[in-house]
């Protein structure tokens, strides 16, 4: 039996799935050869916050234990705002909430690995550097909701600027 990993982003999360061949060619590619690598727009998760899965042929079970235990690749954009970087992480679906039947769950009993969210690294620099600039005294910032308050739209690059700006030099 040959499986599939499934990536696929939705409203700035990362979500996991294995699939195989059967439950690809019948929810997706309906009896069509199911190539080994592809993107599929709308599904697993449907709608206009979803991004196109990818979907790639797992050469064997080590590479499905990696790519289910990797952390996430982080927030889906280059430069993200503040808002993206909090509301970012990476799940392995192992419940089907979010989509058809998957073999997730039984992917994970059967390699007796254990899954856990993954989040953002920059979220955890993101945090150093409000905290740094609030030690600071730099008053200019919503240090009450720092990445949902009036700073959300603030890109990572221009907190990382701002923070230079203050201390001279990138001493995160």
């Amino acid at each position: 039996m040959n499986y599939y990993l499934v990536n696929q982003f939705n409203h700035g999360a990362e979500h996991r799935w294995v699939f195989n061949e059967n439950q690809l060619a019948d929810q997706v590619y309906h009896g069509a050869p199911i190539p080994d690598e592809d993107e599929v727009p709308y599904w697993p998760i449907g709608g206009s916050n979803s991004g196109y899965a990818d979907i790639y042929k797992a050469k064997n079970d080590d590479e499905i234990r990696d790519f289910l235990l990797s952390p996430g690749d982080g927030a889906e954009y280059e430069d993200p705002m503040l808002v993206d970087i909090a509301e970012y992480y990476c799940s392995v679906d192992v419940n089907d909430s979010w989509c058809y039947e998957s073999c997730t769950g039984e992917t994970v009993q059967r390699l007796g690995i254990q899954c856990e969210d993954t989040y953002d690294s920059c979220y955890e620099e993101a945090e150093k550097m409000i905290l740094a600039l609030q030690k600071a005294g730099y008053a200019d910032f919503d240090y009450d909701d720092p990445f949902y308050g009036e700073n959300r739209g603030m890109r990572y690059s221009e907190l990382c600027d701002l923070y230079e700006e203050v201390y001279g030099n990138d001493q995160r």
